[in-house]
């Protein structure tokens, strides 16, 4: 279930979304959040995960994009609140199956031509946003595999 701290997050990217970029079409996965509250709160998690196919990302823009002079589809995050880890300690394993899962579907989607990354925080989340819309060179830099 999505956490305080990202419900949060989105509606902070919502709002940056609906007045920075009022033109851009966006979307929000609410994925487990949507299906453990209310009525679903009885359903199985097993049964639910084998009735929806939980591979979307957090977080989808759609509006093509050129970086470094690649050309993008659209941009997929996997949003985390702020101080939540990704990987372990040694920098290589993720901290969680669940994680793992994640970047495994952002690694399709970016075969696909999509830019994908995880972003902990709004100050992340928005630094690539802002990038990817204005189609900034330096992604690298910040750490995003392009």
């Amino acid at each position: 279930m999505k956490n305080f701290s990202e419900d949060s997050l989105y509606k902070q990217i919502a709002f940056l979304m609906k007045y920075s970029y009022p033109d851009v079409i966006y979307r929000f996965d609410f994925g487990a959040g949507v299906f453990l509250h209310g009525n679903f709160r009885l359903m199985n998690l097993q049964k639910a995960i084998q009735m929806f196919q939980w591979k979307h990302p957090d977080l989808t823009i759609y509006e093509p994009s050129v970086i470094d002079g690649k050309n993008y589809h659209g941009l997929c995050l996997e949003l985390k609140a702020e101080g939540e880890k990704i990987f372990k300690k040694d920098g290589k394993t993720y901290v969680s199956k669940h994680i793992e899962e994640q970047a495994a579907a952002l690694k399709k989607l970016k075969n696909k031509g999509y830019l994908t990354s995880f972003a902990v925080g709004l100050n992340e989340a928005k630094e690539l946003i802002d990038m990817y819309l204005k189609g900034a060179s330096g992604l690298k830099k910040k750490g995003v595999k392009i």
